[in-house]
């Protein structure tokens, strides 16, 4: 708590700003001048001063196309603003605690105020906590500071699955403001003789920002604002925005670090696999002499050498939380970037070009979308020389599960189901090859830890299904945070020097034993894991 004499000199301080004339419409035009070329930091301090959302996302989208097309004009944002608050005694507050805010430190300065006195005196330092500024906004603009393009991106993607295309706007303030206007973030006011929050509507927009690496800690103070607000308004009496600071230094919010109790494994102490690998030898002690002689109905029909089939390949690298995903997985901790997977992607688009497979890859893909890719691909592009039909997908997963880009689960089996499909005809009786590479945790646990984990009992409805897994249940698949998966980039070498010798099982067989032994010199088992209901032999060339 503050002691009797620094409560004197705050309150001193605050009679010296109020009757301050190194504040005045002089200042304020001069200011909004020199900011002319800084764009930005005029649009942070229409956000954190402009009371009414949809004044200031309409000032703010004239501000951005003016500055887009160059044409000078000054649109006097900071001038009516303040000839909007002029009449309230705390405008001046308001005005110095935003530029602190917006660490316009020369301004202040200029103006003539020590600059770590007010920081001081306004508690700047504190994302929670806030004098003057609306605490809510000061908490959102810190989001703003902090968010990256990638993070800006997905928050794009996923409010468009609340019905909510923001993709016109590239600044995160002009974002929240529309969300603000839009009510999917709700703050409400009263004013007597001080201005109160009597709503704080944040649950969507914090189940969102809750998914985004570098934002969580931003997350937990918005969570803490939330309830605090909760815990102190009731029907008559609402949380005022000058919050009490003798409260201030003991409820800070306790921010927590997510830990991962099961023990995350860190790919980057490894030795570079992916060197090793190069240096490895595909273990050739197998002898399948039986490749040769195999008569003809034994063995699936390459009807077109020149084209074996259709390969889809579908790379789910970067998540984002989805409006299904929120709803329907509530524990579902964040699924992170599967860092690598473009190395996965690339090794089996040239691996399968090389084996004459037409090659149709997309990265990704919203749950809807990844279903639709693949129907739309059996209508439009499964032939009648069709030999074969191969999916592979690259993605996060639980038992039995892979998940989209929005973060919402698909069942494997729904995915046979649909190849096997009255919709997918052209399928029926030709091989259909499933190659997963997914980190299949048991749901509830820490689902980025690269766990690949099928489900023990795999649907195959019907006969010719070849489905390959990363790794048997409850064991770890490993991935190169830049060189891809062990898994993968094994599977398209041994393709690569058997696939014009051997069936796609024995293979498969090869590669088991070559990433099983690899493995375990790691001190971290991985063991693929196959099930075959294929009536013939299958080979990717013409025996």
């Amino acid at each position: 708590m503050f002691r009797p004499d620094a409560l004197d000199e705050r309150a001193a301080l605050d009679r010296q700003i109020i009757h301050s004339n190194l504040i005045n419409v002089d200042v304020i035009s001069q200011i909004e001048r020199e900011l002319q070329d800084e764009p930005y930091d005029m649009v942070s301090l229409v956000f954190l001063l402009y009371e009414v959302p949809d004044t200031a996302l309409q000032k703010l989208v004239t501000h951005q196309k003016i500055v887009t097309e160059m044409l000078g004009t000054n649109l006097n944002l900071l001038h009516d603003w303040y000839q909007h608050s002029k009449s309230k005694p705390t405008w001046k507050h308001e005005f110095l605690e935003a530029l602190l805010i917006c660490q316009l430190f020369n301004i202040v300065r200029r103006i003539g105020f020590d600059v770590q006195t007010l920081r001081k005196h306004y508690q700047t330092d504190y994302p929670g906590l806030s004098m003057y500024v609306d605490p809510l906004r000061k908490i959102l603009y810190k989001i703003c500071e902090e968010i990256d393009t990638p993070n800006l991106i997905k928050l794009q993607k996923s409010l468009l699955t609340y019905d909510i295309d923001v993709s016109g706007h590239n600044i995160c303030e002009i974002i929240l403001l529309e969300l603000m206007s839009r009510r999917f973030i709700g703050i409400k006011y009263c004013r007597h003789d001080e201005k109160y929050l009597t709503e704080i509507k944040i649950d969507k927009f914090l189940r969102i920002i809750e998914n985004f690496d570098g934002l969580r800690k931003l997350s937990l103070d918005l969570k803490f604002l939330q309830n605090k607000f909760a815990n102190e308004t009731n029907p008559n009496n609402s949380l005022k925005c000058k919050m009490d600071t003798t409260s201030q230094q003991n409820e800070q919010p306790v921010l927590v670090e997510h830990t991962n109790e099961g023990g995350i494994f860190d790919i980057n102490n490894l030795l570079d696999i992916h060197e090793d690998l190069e240096k490895l030898q595909i273990n050739d002690g197998f002898h399948f002499e039986a490749d040769k002689n195999r008569h003809m109905e034994e063995i699936y029909e390459i009807k077109n050498k020149n084209r074996l089939g259709l390969c889809l390949i579908i790379n789910q690298e970067n998540f984002y939380p989805s409006r299904q995903s929120i709803e329907l997985n509530n524990q579902m901790d964040p699924l992170q970037t599967r860092t690598g997977s473009t190395k996965d992607r690339i090794a089996l688009e040239n691996t399968m070009s090389l084996f004459n497979f037409v090659v149709n890859s997309r990265s990704d893909l919203g749950h809807k979308e990844m279903i639709n890719f693949i129907k739309d691909n059996i209508k439009n592009n499964i032939h009648e020389d069709d030999s074969m039909f191969m999916l592979c997908i690259l993605s996060h997963g639980v038992r039995g599960h892979i998940f989209a880009a929005d973060s919402v689960k698909i069942k494997v089996e729904d995915i046979q189901k649909l190849l096997d499909s009255d919709e997918a005809k052209k399928l029926h009786c030709i091989p259909k090859v499933l190659i997963i590479q997914a980190c299949q945790v048991i749901e509830n646990q820490n689902p980025y830890l690269t766990t690949d984990s099928p489900l023990g009992n795999i649907f195959i409805k019907k006969s010719d299904f070849l489905v390959y897994w990363a790794t048997a249940p409850e064991y770890e698949a490993i991935r190169h945070i830049t060189k891809g998966t062990v898994f993968i980039q094994n599977l398209c070498k041994a393709i690569r020097l058997y696939g014009n010798k051997k069936h796609l099982s024995d293979i498969f067989t090869i590669v088991n034993n070559t990433v099983t032994n690899y493995c375990m010199k790691l001190n971290h088992p991985q063991v693929p894991i196959y099930e075959n209901s294929l009536r013939r032999a299958l080979y990717l060339f013409k025996p």
